[in-house]
């Protein structure tokens, strides 16, 4: 089985996950099931077409085409994620359900069946019944048979075009709830949990010393007390006496002295002045924040924004 990846239209600002980009995150997923036995990205990130790794990377401005896909497919059921989908279920599981209900999609969902696809609803055979809309959580992640894409769509290959498609054919399409995790990452919230249940995997980038991970040149002072488990990227800075908590720093992040930070996420190039305090915030990368500042808990700050000294910030999820 083949996996396509469509990385099309994903923001920049919620790219960078831990100091890796979001492809490398599912590569890592994708390439725990040893039975794949090639990945295929089409992405709008990359210039020109290239293989590395057993990974097929095709330049791709829009949707791919029929053909194109239909050139890659080999004739066997595929593994889609369509859109930047990370979660922690085992794909050998999927794929064993896929061969056992003989189905031609099936589709692996999140949270309440709601997804950005279509609305789920069941019956006691798993079957998807309702009709397409919208929803909260994603499900995004599919096992196609190849022949439905041949005999019901022809020229450019839009997962929502296409289900609908299905369904008027009444064609065999399951929903497999998902025990674990599973996020969708096109906004700021499911970018933070996200982050946040990345955070808590086994292996990270960097070095770890006791219960933190540091990229390369970091300078903490050392009387910074350090409370649960914390990222750092390179080169980052932390000034005297303060006090973080199950946070995350990416690259070139600066951090004033007596700072209290908590379940934050710091994109790349933040500065951070004295004596501020952030709860469970979201800060884009290249924001400036000044002295004094207590910003409200689960404040949202977009990229380069600038709050002044003395100041506070309301933005919540």
């Amino acid at each position: 089985m083949r996996a396509l990846l469509i990385d099309i239209g994903q923001k920049k600002d919620l790219r960078d996950i831990l100091g890796r980009d979001i492809l490398a995150h599912q590569l890592s997923w994708l390439r725990a099931d040893k039975e794949l036995e090639e990945i295929v990205i089409f992405s709008d990130w990359i210039t020109q077409n290239y293989q590395k790794d057993n990974v097929a990377y095709y330049a791709c401005r829009g949707l791919p085409k029929y053909g194109l896909l239909k050139k890659v497919l080999n004739d066997q059921p595929f593994l889609l994620l369509y859109g930047p989908v990370l979660s922690a279920f085992p794909l050998h599981n999927l794929r064993e359900q896929f061969c056992a209900l003989r189905a031609d999609i099936l589709c692996l969902t999140g949270g309440s069946f709601h997804g950005e696809t279509y609305a789920v609803e069941q019956n006691t055979r798993q079957e998807l019944l309702s009709p397409f809309g919208s929803g909260d959580a994603a499900d995004n992640v599919y096992i196609i048979n190849p022949l439905t894409l041949t005999y019901y769509f022809h020229e450019r290959f839009d997962i929502q075009a296409f289900l609908t498609e299905m369904r008027k054919h009444r064609r065999q399409i399951y929903c497999l709830p998902n025990p674990d995790w599973i996020e969708y990452v096109n906004n700021y919230a499911a970018y933070y949990q996200a982050t946040r249940r990345l955070l808590d995997s086994p292996e990270l980038p960097g070095t770890k010393i006791h219960n933190s991970y540091y990229g390369g040149n970091c300078e903490i002072d050392f009387s910074v007390e350090l409370r649960g488990r914390q990222f750092f990227g390179e080169d980052c800075r932390v000034g005297a006496r303060g006090i973080l908590s199950d946070s995350v720093f990416l690259d070139r992040t600066v951090i004033g002295a007596d700072a209290r930070i908590s379940g934050s996420i710091l994109q790349k190039n933040v500065k951070i002045g004295r004596s501020c305090e952030l709860p469970n915030c979201l800060i884009g990368a290249g924001c400036v924040i000044g002295d004094k500042v207590r910003l409200s808990p689960g404040t949202v700050l977009a990229a380069d924004s600038t709050v002044q000294s003395d100041s506070g910030v309301l933005n919540v999820f």
